[in-house]
This record gives structure tokens, C-alpha cells and sequence, in this order.
């Protein structure tokens, strides 16, 4: 039975209850607290739940922390950043990404026992962060 650890430096408060929602979406119930993340024992056949699980997580629940991320970077006033943060959200669904996205993660963990989801976004996933950059420059432009 694969032992899998997800790690989180920027999310650690936050990766706990985020993936347990979704893990259990999915049918996985296997999470445990490491001390430096979430570990989760996976029986025969679940590893493309947990890909899914995990790009759920990456496309929809950590967006918003890095499109404020992205926001929180502009030049502008703190009063402009809270126009823009939202009108930003709108447009950077993600949502048509799930499938090429859970493709790639899949495809890491059928290499490796663990994954951080910020870097993997950040490193492996630049694609969507430089859509989510977009939306931030297109929303910021039309405030």
C-alpha cells in the first residue's frame, strides 16, 4: 500500500481541512496528520482519485490565495487591490484545466511519494499561474 505525504510551506494551516474535503470527494479517507503535512495510504487503484483531489485542490481552493498573492504585488492602493481581487477571480476559472492538470499530477506521483502544492503550481504548473496573472492584469486594468 502506497504511503503518500502532501506538504504545504505557505498553506499549512489551510492544507489540512482544504484536502480532507476534497480527498473525501473522492473516496479517500486515509489522511493522517505528519507533523510536516498530510499523509495518506492509498490502496490499489486510488492514486488517479488523489491526482484529481489534489488539482481540485490546486484549480479551485488555492486560487484565490494566489490570485491575492498576484494582487498584493500591484503597484496600486490597498482600495483599488480589493476592486481588483474579486473582478480577478471571475475571470480565471479554472475549471477547463482539471483534466490536463490531473494528468500531470498523476503522473509526478506515480514517481514520487510526495508533493507540495504550491510548487508544484509554481514550478510545474506555470501555465496556470500565468493565466491567473492575466485575469490579475485584466481586472486590474479595467478598475
Amino acid at each position: 500500500m502506497p504511503v503518500l505525504t502532501v506538504s504545504s510551506i505557505d498553506y499549512k494551516g489551510e492544507l489540512a481541512p482544504l484536502l480532507e474535503r476534497r480527498a473525501s470527494k473522492h473516496g479517500l479517507y486515509g489522511l493522517t496528520d505528519a507533523g510536516c503535512g498530510m499523509r495518506i495510504e492509498l490502496s490499489s487503484g486510488e492514486l488517479p482519485a488523489l491526482a484529481l483531489a489534489l488539482s481540485e485542490l490546486m484549480l479551485f481552493d488555492l486560487r484565490p490565495f494566489e490570485l491575492s498573492r498576484l494582487v498584493d504585488l500591484l503597484p496600486v492602493t490597498l482600495r483599488d487591490k480589493r476592486r481588483i481581487l474579486p473582478a480577478a477571480l471571475m475571470l480565471s476559472g479554472s475549471a477547463h484545466m482539471i483534466v490536463p492538470v490531473s494528468a500531470e499530477v498523476l503522473d509526478f506521483l506515480e514517481s514520487s511519494s510526495r508533493i507540495n502544492p504550491e510548487g508544484f503550481l509554481r514550478f510545474r504548473l506555470q501555465y496556470v499561474l500565468e493565466g491567473w496573472a492575466r485575469a490579475v492584469d485584466i481586472a486590474a486594468s479595467a478598475r
